[in-house]
């Protein structure tokens, strides 16, 4: 007789998908319950149990919670955020099983699943020498594949709609802190006016992203990362993406050839809330290098990386299309691909002239093992995505 689990879920990607992960479980004939912190969960899992305690009482009353319901599984979305962390934590070297959820590593037709922790948690960490040794790994990853169109219009929806509905439910959840440094209906009003402005400003920056790579231009591609990023605050040195571009522009400015030019390309889905064009000018005029350092909000990011002399990023995944590209890269932070074969260990100061290429190898060893291990065909904002996605995690989650 199959063992009945029973699914502990606490946040998720905004929009249905997690509703509709507990309903395939139940058809399965296993048990599901939800923790709701705020307004905007209950919109997207209105039968969930309100926590509405401090975040000090969070990890005894869940540790607690799991004990009385026999929880067996915790589902969650993203292992940085201070309310999964502490879960994480508190239920370490139980017989609870962590299922953690998370933007795919390779992107854009997939999504990352493992357990107990992603991106500086993931327990590739330290596993990446054996991965990359390991010559099983030569082996293709043959599956077949759903194409998965970016739904930028269903994800602004269902973000709008959970950002209003937690607004609303302050009276009733009044305890509760946002994991996200920002206000999040201003954050709201914000991509509503930064979804049209980019719109009307696409044509240009495409043009102007092709004359660059067109042109013969020897320029360095820094990869900027949202700065409300966990991976900025909880997997590197750096306070935030503003102390990143200062330290990075400045070393450029110092050590970097006279000959060359640094782009700056924006994250896709920044919000505008900080003025980078502002800063970034700031510290140009400041240095004098203002013809040197060209930065867009947009741009098609496979031309840009094949027309770069090298790259720079925090720790983003899109370091990983660096590597696909065959282009040197240099990490500031923590990365699950950070290994010599791929990254370069060279202190950013020296990397601008002295950079190598990564190991084609050993990232095709790399790659056909995350496609094998972690990675899941599909999209959490996107309908068919969604459809894809759940055909295929309720086998991995079911023992």
């Amino acid at each position: 007789m199959r063992k009945v689990q029973k699914f502990l879920f606490l946040q998720g990607p905004h929009g249905s998908f997690f509703k509709l992960l507990a309903r395939e479980l139940e058809k399965e004939g296993h048990k599901t319950v939800r923790i709701n912190f705020n307004g905007g969960d209950w919109i997207d899992y209105p039968k969930g149990i309100a926590y509405k305690h401090s975040m000090k009482m969070w990890p005894e009353w869940l540790y607690n919670f799991t004990l009385h319901n026999e929880i067996t599984d915790i589902v969650l979305y993203g292992d940085c955020r201070p309310l999964h962390r502490l879960a994480i934590l508190r239920l370490k070297g139980s017989n609870i099983k962590i299922n953690v959820f998370e933007e795919g590593y390779i992107r854009p037709h997939w999504i990352t699943y493992e357990l107990d922790g992603v991106n500086g948690y993931s327990q590739i960490q330290e596993q990446i020498n054996k991965i990359i040794e390991d010559r099983r790994n030569d082996q293709p990853f043959v599956d077949p594949f759903i194409p998965i169109k970016y739904n930028m219009r269903y994800m602004m929806r269902y973000c709008i709609r959970y950002y209003l509905f937690k607004w609303l439910g302050v009276l009733f959840y009044p305890r509760y802190k946002n994991h996200r440094p920002v206000n999040s209906l201003y954050e709201a009003i914000m991509w509503i006016k930064r979804f049209f402005i980019l719109k009307l400003k696409r044509r240009f920056v495409l043009k102007k992203a092709r004359y660059l790579t067109q042109s013969n231009t020897k320029y360095y591609l820094f990869l900027m990362q949202l700065y409300t990023d966990y991976q900025i605050r909880e997997h590197s040195p750096y306070t935030s993406m503003k102390h990143t571009l200062i330290e990075t522009i400045y070393s450029f400015a110092k050590f970097a050839p006279i000959n060359t030019k640094l782009v700056i390309k924006n994250h896709p889905l920044d919000s505008g809330q900080k003025n980078y064009g502002k800063l970034i000018k700031n510290i140009c005029n400041e240095l004098g290098i203002s013809g040197r350092i060209l930065y867009l909000d947009g741009g098609n990011l496979p031309e840009l990386l094949e027309g770069s002399l090298a790259v720079v990023t925090v720790n983003s995944t899109a370091g990983l299309q660096a590597i696909h590209h065959k282009k040197p890269l240099k990490v500031l932070g923590t990365a699950i691909y950070n290994s010599e074969e791929l990254v370069n260990k060279a202190t950013l100061d020296e990397f601008w002239n002295n950079y190598k290429k990564p190991n084609q190898q050993a990232y095709t060893r790399f790659k056909n093992y995350l496609m094998r291990k972690n990675q899941i065909n599909g999209s959490f904002y996107d309908p068919e995505g969604i459809s894809q996605l759940l055909q295929q995690i309720v086998k991995k989650l079911c023992n």
